[in-house]
C-alpha cells in the first residue's frame, strides 16, 4: 500500500499469544546482538594503549550485562533462556553461560567476587627508613580477559551460535505461527494503521527486521 508521501508501507500493530512470544524472543535477540557487537568492538581496541583501559572495561561489562539480561530479566520476558542455551549448545555451552553469569553476579553487577577485585590499604615508607610517610589505597580491578584468550573467544562463539539459533528457532517460527493465525482467523488484522517508526537517534535505536513474508490463503 503506497501513500501520497511515497511511504512504502503503513503499519498495523498485532496482538495475540504468538505475537507476545515473538516480541519476547525478539527482545532477547536484540540483547544477543548488543553483546555480539560489544565483544566485536573490544577486539578492535588497541589494548596496548593505556588510554583505552576504561574503553576495554566498558565494552566487556556492556557485553556481560547485555548477556546477563537474558537470564535475569524473566519477569518481563518470561522465556526459558537457560533451557534454550542447553538445548542449542549442550553442556559445554551451559558451562560458558555459567561463567558469563559468574562475571555478571560476581563483578559487573554486584562486586561480590574476590577473584575480580581486591583492595589493600598500605603504609608507604621512604626507602631505607622505618618511618611511614603516606597511606595508599590500592585497588586491583579486573578489566575482562584478553580478547584472543580462551574464554573471550568462547564467549564470542557462544553468542554467535545463540543469536543465529534464536532467530531461526524462535523468531522465524513464531512469525510463521502468526501468519497461520491470520489465515485461520485466530487473530484479526488491526483496524488502525500508522506510519512506520522513526529512524534511530543518538538516544534511542530502532531495530526494524522483516521476519516473514505473508501469503494469505486464497480459499
Amino acid at each position: 500500500m503506497s501513500t501520497a508521501d511515497d511511504t512504502e508501507h503503513w503499519w498495523g500493530t498485532l496482538t495475540g499469544l504468538n505475537v507476545t512470544y515473538l516480541e519476547r524472543w525478539g527482545s532477547a535477540w536484540a540483547d544477543l546482538l548488543a553483546t555480539k557487537n560489544a565483544l566485536a568492538e573490544r577486539v578492535l581496541v588497541d589494548h596496548a594503549q593505556p588510554s583505552n583501559l576504561f574503553l576495554r572495561r566498558a565494552l566487556w561489562e556492556s557485553a556481560v550485562v547485555s548477556y546477563g539480561r537474558l537470564a535475569v530479566s524473566d519477569r518481563k520476558r518470561r522465556i526459558e533462556f537457560k533451557d534454550f542455551v542447553k538445548e542449542v549448545t549442550g553442556e559445554d555451552g551451559l558451562k560458558i553461560h555459567e561463567r558469563i553469569m559468574d562475571w555478571r553476579h560476581g563483578h559487573v553487577a554486584h562486586r561480590t567476587g574476590a577473584e575480580f577485585e581486591s583492595a589493600e590499604t598500605v603504609l608507604a615508607f621512604l626507602n631505607g627508613t622505618d618511618v611511614p610517610t603516606e597511606i595508599h589505597l590500592v585497588l586491583e580491578i579486573d578489566l575482562g580477559p584478553l580478547d584472543h584468550g580462551e574464554f573471550a573467544t568462547a564467549f564470542r562463539d557462544h553468542v554467535d551460535v545463540l543469536s543465529a539459533a534464536v532467530y531461526e528457532r524462535k523468531i522465524r517460527v513464531f512469525a510463521r505461527k502468526i501468519i497461520d493465525d491470520l489465515n485461520a482467523g485466530r487473530i484479526t488484522q488491526p483496524p488502525l494503521l500508522h506510519t512506520p517508526a522513526a529512524e534511530s537517534t543518538w538516544e534511542r535505536y530502532i531495530l526494524d527486521q522483516c521476519v516473514a513474508k505473508i501469503r494469505f490463503n486464497s480459499g
